[in-house]
């Protein structure tokens, strides 16, 4: 979507931009046929080892201005200091990106953008602050989706997805959202969101473009102003007609608010549970909601007929087996249509990852974060293998309770790949049927089972 957003900013002040992958042979084809004066990636934790050796074999081929944006560079711009690496965009950045392809196209000195770190000519290295945040949202252009459709995906795309909003109210502690609002401290509003009016017109617009049988609304929580979300109920299904899923919080859900979402057509909600030891989420985590709130939250959702997807966290510091059982357990309870699982990442500028570091269970060397994150912990933790295999059996715990005792004797088998395999396929099963309900053609049925298997995007 950050893509997608900068694109059609720079394409609404006469600017023009191509998109590509990340296999070298596509981005080369790429770069020679548009000749770009800028070569941007978008790169997050994890993944960007392999950006930043793209970009140096580019480099030593082609000339042009190398800018790194998105969350690593954000909460670690200090990977200007790589080779070939120009200019690293910190936070938001339309009106950043828009100013530095302004002034290098006029040949102006850049060293003194707003939200770039820029490495002149001589190596020296010029750190600028952010500008305040974008104010008013319905001024930004809708996301450039044409972009995707002049990339030859294989993917057939019958869902898309859209953001009504930027911002969280909550400060969790493995999330980047309290560096970057320390980092934007008095710049503007820290939640910021489209009109009604105006979202409704942007999916109106993707419904006529494109084939769209489901929208998927990815706001951190999709259900933070009552107001706007009784609006968006009474607008929603009389103009788009669609089914959607969005992101909420458990603590958040109530009588009414759930009433609003079956209103509007809600299908499917994701909400995180993330641990399910009271202790470990309210002290670790800064996640302020009880056990009982959560199953509560998903008897009312799924007694309203909407289907539950939790997310998970396992591996994370201080936490026991018998803490992750829990977890298990508590997803149990809530009967989960499909219980992600993610091992515990510790991402700079985010206060868990700084506590993993001080409590010696991450060296804090960001090479050694996988982009696998469903697949891999990074952390020195005395149970390590049990947890990862844990998180490839778990959603069969949840689904199959009886099952439970048999998972706490192969955690300890070293069978890990095969666990892997198996909850891939079963995960494809649960979002084709579940979670993400939509018409599969035979090519995406083939894109599909290469992602589940081979773990294409972690």
């Amino acid at each position: 979507m950050g893509i997608l957003y900068l694109s059609a900013y720079l394409r609404a002040n006469g600017h023009k931009t191509r998109i590509a992958g990340m296999e070298f042979k596509e981005v080369d084809g790429v770069i020679k046929e548009f000749n770009p004066q800028l070569v941007c990636y978008s790169v997050t934790t994890g993944i960007h080892p392999l950006f930043v050796e793209l970009n140096k074999r580019l480099k030593e081929k082609y000339s042009f201005f190398s800018a790194f944006g998105g969350p690593h560079a954000t909460f670690f711009p200090e990977i200007i200091a790589q080779e070939g690496i120009d200019g690293a965009c910190i936070g938001e950045g339309e009106l950043a990106l828009l100013e530095l392809v302004e002034k290098l196209g006029q040949g102006a000195d850049i060293r003194q953008v707003q939200n770039w770190w820029i490495k002149d000519a001589e190596g020296i290295l010029h750190k600028n602050p952010v500008r305040p945040l974008i104010p008013d949202l319905n001024l930004l252009p809708f996301p450039d989706r044409d972009l995707i459709r002049e990339y030859e995906s294989p993917r057939p795309r019958r869902f898309w997805f859209f953001l009504t909003g930027r911002g969280c109210p909550y400060n969790c502690t493995y999330c980047f959202n309290q560096a970057y609002y320390d980092l934007y401290k008095g710049k503007g509003n820290r939640i910021r969101r489209l009109t009604v009016d105006r979202a409704i017109e942007e999916i109106l617009s993707v419904k006529e473009t494109f084939s769209l049988d489901l929208v998927n609304f990815i706001d951190d929580c999709f259900v933070i102003e009552m107001d706007w979300l009784e609006e968006f109920a009474d607008r929603y299904p009389e103009t788009i007609k669609i089914p959607f899923n969005c992101n909420i919080t458990f603590d958040r859900i109530n009588k009414r608010l759930v009433a609003l979402l079956k209103r509007a057509g809600c299908y499917s909600v994701t909400g995180g549970i993330e641990s399910g030891n009271p202790e470990i989420r309210k002290e670790v985590l800064n996640r302020k909601v009880s056990n009982q709130q959560i199953i509560d939250a998903c008897r009312m959702l799924k007694e309203a007929g909407m289907r539950v997807f939790t997310q998970n966290i396992l591996a994370l510091p201080k936490e026991t087996l018998g803490n992750a059982f829990e977890t298990l357990d508590i997803n149990i309870r809530c009967r989960a249509d499909y219980p992600h699982v993610s091992l515990y990442q510790p991402y700079p500028g985010t206060r868990l990852g700084e506590l993993a570091i001080k409590w010696k269970m991450f060296d804090g060397n960001l090479d050694n974060i996988k982009p696998a994150f469903s697949k891999y912990s990074p952390l020195h933790h005395p149970q390590k293998r049990k947890l990862e295999n844990l998180s490839k059996l778990f959603a069969f715990g949840v689904e199959f309770p009886f099952t439970v005792s048999f998972i706490k004797v192969l955690i300890h088998l070293p069978l890990h790949r095969v666990y892997h395999f198996f909850s891939k396929l079963w995960k494809g099963y649960c979002f084709k049927s579940r979670v993400f309900p939509q018409k599969m053609s035979f090519r995406y049925a083939i894109y599909a089972i290469k992602c589940y298997l081979f773990g294409y995007g972690g």
